[in-house]
């Protein structure tokens, strides 16, 4: 059987990518934190089992909601694991044709030169109806702000990553 998700579409990933670092405050995010955020951005039934601060536990509810049977993510951790291919294709790409900076890649950060987007791509972004708004939301005001490392950092929450050896 033949089933298609959109975790491992290198196209939509690009486009997720963009989708969040255009929305987001004009900041340069850890690839890390990009990985982590794209996976829920993908998988937002995955949102259930995160560890979400105390501030935002309301939150979980709109999550557990959007669970159905079609949309269970069996093992998150081997699903996370398989996009890094993707992940990297797609950061390699965004910097090779200039829509973020290739030299703060190479330190591990993301950042998006927005004088770089095109009219073309800046009007699909606008006009997107394949990123839950809830997610969407959430990644750019709530995600993006919490820490990567460390007890409580993002990588701890989603149970995506090992942060017991952060440098903290």
């Amino acid at each position: 059987m033949l089933t298609y998700h959109p975790s491992l579409d290198a196209y939509h990933c690009f486009f997720r990518m963009i989708y969040f670092l255009s929305r987001a405050e004009n900041t340069a995010f850890e690839i890390d934190k990009m990985r982590i955020i794209d996976f829920y951005l993908s998988s937002p039934a995955a949102l259930k089992y995160f560890k979400f601060p105390m501030e935002l536990k309301n939150r979980r509810k709109i999550f557990s909601d959007k669970v159905n049977e079609y949309n269970k993510i069996p093992n998150q951790q081997s699903l996370f694991f398989e996009m890094q291919h993707i992940h990297k294709a797609v950061f390699d790409m965004l910097a090779s044709i200039g829509l973020i900076d290739s030299e703060m890649l190479k330190k591990g950060s993301v950042y998006l030169l927005r004088d770089h987007l095109t009219n073309e791509i800046s009007q699909v972004i606008e006009n997107s109806s394949s990123i839950d708004q809830d997610i969407s939301e959430l990644a750019i005001k709530d995600l993006a702000q919490i820490p990567l490392l460390g007890v409580n950092g993002l990588k701890d929450r989603s149970g995506l990553m090992d942060h017991r050896y952060d440098l903290v």
